[in-house]
């Protein structure tokens, strides 16, 4: 199938609207209407004839038509009517909409759609429902256009309303067909015209359906296809004697032969058509066929003529306020001055079809735009602006293209019979429901038995829903609390970080006592707060069931050792007797160091923080068939037996003089629970005891994960760096200002340190400078630190980078994400500002390491050398380009970028960061390597050698070999 530029799309999408602005005043209709009114005795009769005359002076008598409305007013006023209400209210909104007004329309809209309701007037309903999705649909709401529209499907359905179905349907295709989904517009396209082709309805908005789909036809390229349908259109139109829409299929056909490009049949229908326009006064109409004439003389080369019929379409469309043709008419003539090389002109008139485009969420002509900006700054030499157009041209076109789906739209015409059929017994079985119910209704006897079991069921069927609907809502609830408490923790961290960074330099840089000890006071306080946003995120993701169990295999009774040493020291420091009793296990077990940790250093912080001095805090575990025993006691509790049960709940306090338990215990008990464990509390004599026990034979499900243990990150001690060597360039990417400020102030002195807000921005300055190392926040705009990495470590320009991800998010989970990502190191926030520091120089120094390895490297061996798989294939490339040039002498830096595929100054920074060396140094190393590895052989004298590998100059070689090997090549030889 052909396919089209995007900008085919204006043949189709101009035809869409619907056109109640065509039609002239039909003089025999409104005598009719006006006897028909005279002779109303109801007065629901009475409004529905005013909004019928209403319809037929809209367009040419304003005024009259609004008299119209104001006497539906009147009489609602009187009657007090809610079905007449309705009718006012909804001729109201028609005329805002038609002046323009739509906010006015959408209220007026809304409040007859309310008093249809209270009314119960499906018609009305229906119809409101119809106008409000028309309405969201100019508004852009994609959600209430949506909402509206398949309400009105689903109402129309209910009361076998067949017109508003093939309606709502056919308002819908517009929708979709506005947002480029072709394939669901088309989808709703032919099912209006199943639906009204089965009932042999024949109207404009029949036509419309058919126009619609020629359009589709014509953007897809299927010009057979198109042509079917716009004969079909053309024929109906002249059928129902609307000439509007004959001038619309027309124009079509038109369309079907500029495309084909018959141009001189093309211009003989657009001829036609303005010729109409202009005698019903269409302005609109007539800007369009100039607009498609111009495009005529454009292809046929008679550019006057074409700039002549494009200016003149834009004056007149400036006056019409048509947004289509008015970026319609602005494309084809930057088009126009394209061709002539006439650049400013062509750039003013995109940039304003770009603006229209932007504005009204018009993509696909986006799209356009933007590809065509992009090639006239670059034509204009304005190179930077020109990669930034192509760059939105290409990101928005993917995600265009994912919504285009044509492989599955040229399928729907396979499947239009199929389509009809379901079509025609879906209405056929609401036909048949409703023909039983009237059967039914005529046996009385049944019918009485039948209400009142109709009735029971429908008062548990009540209370069953009303039961399901309150736990849903309960759950929705439960879930809407965990994101609020994640989100809050996450946001809590940052703030945290901004605090401990600076105060950590303080702390190092201060000597005074007192100082001293105020910032020890703030870094305590400030632990304690991360403590407490820990606790919350822990608790959200248990509540929305994100938490699972990461099993490692480990020996329990060390684990626990370590747990409770530090409590025992500050236990002595207060006063209180701490005793522990851990028995010692040989055989190790698999378990969740965090949750354990979490577990008993909260039970533990819980017996120190109650117990009073001179008390005692006991510490006991053993393992019992396959399950961890731990009981932790303190003496001197207040606490009385019936408190024990609340005890696990958040933020529980006995009194509004003691101090609460904050999350801690209700955190122990939701993990408890998560382990699949049990936790009990007693008390005697005054102490009070925790029972913990947790199973430690593994069992695989959906909670659980089993790996094995991951070797600790190795932190190298800090180097001197070298005043002398160029300072390494760190790249920080974060979209939080304060910390990139902090991060800054870590790096300034020993690095040259870039930034970027988010990881798109981070990505475009890597490939460009090359830097030695990476430090990227995980969550940002745009692209975040996951997807930042992985697109780092997959180029080839950039793969052998460090990058170091930094985190808010403190789960195992996003750790193994981190690593899973080819991220080198994974730190989470608040960091400590040493141990950042040393990782971003361990992992600089691990680079160097390599370098060193390749000066020590006879021949370039990319598998001992290389990083990664890419840093490998690209050390291959090099490899087998230096084979293929090692005796060209002509063979420059410049050369070997393009071989590459980077640019000079790219591979220049990848060889200095990667190898340490320059191009140039590369290109001369590789030679020197095989030189020696040659000598080495001694089959030939050293000018041949110096020959084969590229020296044209034996004394520049000579001196070469001796810079790098230290010996001359006749002493190397001897050796």
């Amino acid at each position: 199938m052909q396919q089209t530029s995007p900008r085919t799309t204006f043949s189709l999408m101009l035809f869409f609207c619907f056109s109640s602005f065509l039609f002239s005043q039909d003089l025999k209709k409104i005598d009719s209407l006006q006897n028909e009114l005279a002779k109303a005795k109801s007065d629901s009769v009475k409004v529905a004839t005013l909004s019928s005359l209403f319809d037929e002076y809209i367009v040419e008598d304003i005024e009259k038509a609004k008299s119209y409305n104001d006497i539906q007013f009147e009489i609602a006023r009187k009657s007090k009517d809610d079905y007449i209400y309705s009718y006012a209210f909804h001729t109201k909104g028609y005329y805002y909409f038609f002046i323009r007004k739509i906010d006015s329309a959408l209220v007026n809209m809304k409040k007859s759609n309310r008093y249809a309701k209270k009314s119960g007037n499906s018609e009305m309903i229906i119809e409101t429902n119809l106008r409000l999705g028309y309405i969201y649909n100019i508004l852009n709401e994609y959600d209430s256009t949506l909402y509206y529209l398949n309400n009105t499907i689903k109402l129309s359905k209910q009361y076998n309303d067949k017109i508003s179905y093939a309606n709502a349907y056919l308002e819908r295709g517009s929708f979709f067909m506005k947002h480029s989904k072709l394939d669901l517009a088309l989808k709703d396209y032919l099912v209006t015209d199943s639906v009204l082709n089965k009932m042999n309805h024949k109207s404009y908005r029949t036509v419309s359906g058919l126009n619609a789909i020629c359009g589709i036809y014509i953007t897809l390229g299927d010009y057979k296809k198109a042509e079917i349908y716009g004969q079909r259109a053309k024929k109906m139109a002249e059928e129902v004697n609307e000439s509007a829409y004959v001038f619309e299929a027309e124009a079509m056909l038109g369309e079907i032969d500029y495309f084909n490009k018959d141009y001189k049949n093309a211009e003989e229908k657009y001829k036609r058509v303005l010729e109409n326009y202009i005698a019903v006064g269409n302005k609109n109409g007539e800007g369009k066929m100039l607009i498609k004439l111009g495009r005529v003389k454009l292809e046929q080369n008679e550019l006057k003529k074409a700039v002549s019929y494009l200016l003149a379409s834009l004056k007149i469309l400036n006056q019409a306020d048509n947004i289509l043709n008015l970026l319609d008419a602005n494309e084809n003539l930057g088009r126009l001055y394209l061709k002539t090389t006439n650049y400013e002109k062509s750039k003013r008139y995109y940039n304003e079809a770009l603006k229209i485009a932007r504005e009204n969420s018009l993509i696909r002509f986006e799209v356009n735009c933007l590809k065509q900006l992009a090639k006239l700054n670059y034509l204009t030499r304005d190179y930077k602006a020109s990669s930034e157009l192509f760059e939105d041209y290409a990101s928005l076109n993917d995600s265009l293209n994912k919504s285009l789906n044509l492989e599955k739209v040229n399928e729907l015409e396979t499947k239009y019979d199929t389509s009809k059929k379901e079509q025609q017994i879906e209405l056929l079985s609401a036909e048949n429901e409703l023909g039983k119910q009237r059967r039914k209704s005529q046996l009385t006897v049944f019918a009485a038995i039948l209400g009142l079991l109709c009735i029971a069921g429908l008062a548990l069927a009540f209370a069953y829903r009303n039961k399901i609907k309150t736990a849903e809502k309960i759950k929705e609830l439960n879930a809407m609390k965990s994101r609020f408490f994640a989100n809050i923790s996450h946001e809590f961290r940052t703030p945290l970080t901004l605090i401990k960074s600076p105060l950590q330099t303080l702390q190092s840089e201060l000597n005074d006592e007192k100082q001293q000890k105020q910032l020890s006071f703030i870094d305590k306080n400030s632990n304690r707060m991360l403590e407490l946003v820990d606790q919350l995120l822990e608790l959200s993701k248990i509540d929305s069931g994100k938490l699972k169990l990461i099993l490692k295999e480990g020996n329990i009774s060390s684990f626990l050792n370590s747990i409770a040493e530090p409590f025992e020291f500050r236990a002595k420091e207060k006063g209180q007797e701490f005793s522990s009793q851990i028995e010692n296990q040989s055989e190790n077990h698999f378990f969740d160091k965090d949750v354990i940790e979490k577990i008993v250093s909260n039970l533990l912080s819980n017996a120190e923080k109650y117990t009073p001095k001179g008390e005692k805090i006991e510490f006991h575990s053993n393992v019992e068939n396959e399950n961890l025993m731990i009981t932790i006691s303190n003496s001197g509790t207040n606490l009385k037996k019936q408190d024990l049960p609340k005890l696990f709940e958040r933020f529980y306090q006995k009194s509004d003089q003691q101090q609460g338990f904050g999350i801690g215990l209700a955190l122990i008990k939701e993990l408890i629970d998560l382990y699949k464990g049990k936790i009990e509390t007693s008390i005697e004599n005054e102490v009070l005891s925790f029972q913990v026990s947790i199973p430690l034979k593994p069992n695989e499900t959906e909670n659980i994960v089993i790996t094995k243990e991951e070797p600790q990150t190795i932190i190298s001690q800090s180097t001197e760096t070298d005043q002398d060597e160029e300072l390494p360039v760190l790249l920080i990417a974060d979209d939080n200002v304060e910390i990139r400020n902090v991060l800054k102030g870590l790096f300034a002195e020993n690095y040259k340190v870039l930034e970027a807000e988010n990881g798109k921005i981070a990505l475009k300055i890597a490939q460009r400078e090359i830097p030695d190392c990476i430090i990227s926040d995980v969550m940002m705009p745009e692209m975040d630190g996951f997807e930042f990495t992985k697109s780092i470590k997959e180029n080839e320009l950039t793969s052998f980078i460090p990058v170091v991800l930094l985190t808010a998010k403190t789960s195992q989970q996003s750790h193994l994400k981190g690593l899973k990502s080819t991220a080198d190191a994974f730190l989470t926030k608040p960091f400590n500002n040493e141990i950042l520091k040393e990782t971003v120089l361990h992992q600089i120094a691990e680079r160097r390491k390599l370098r060193e390895r390749y000066s020590r490297e006879l021949i370039l061996r990319p598998v001992d050398i290389a990083i990664n798989s890419v840093d490998e294939k690209f050390l291959e490339k090099l490899g087998e380009v230096m084979n293929k040039q090692l005796g060209n002498t002509g063979f420059s830096t410049d050369e070997f970028a393009s071989e590459v595929g980077m640019s000079r100054m790219q591979l220049h920074r990848k060889l200095k960061t990667l190898l340490n060396v320059s191009a140039t140094e590369f290109i001369r190393n590789e030679r020197l390597k095989t030189a020696a590895a040659l000598m080495k052989k001694g089959n030939r004298n050293i000018s041949e050698i110096a020959y084969t590998v590229g020296f044209n100059d034996l004394s520049y070689f000579s001196k070469s070999f001796k810079d790098l090997y230290g010996v001359p090549p006749s002493k190397y030889i001897e050796d």
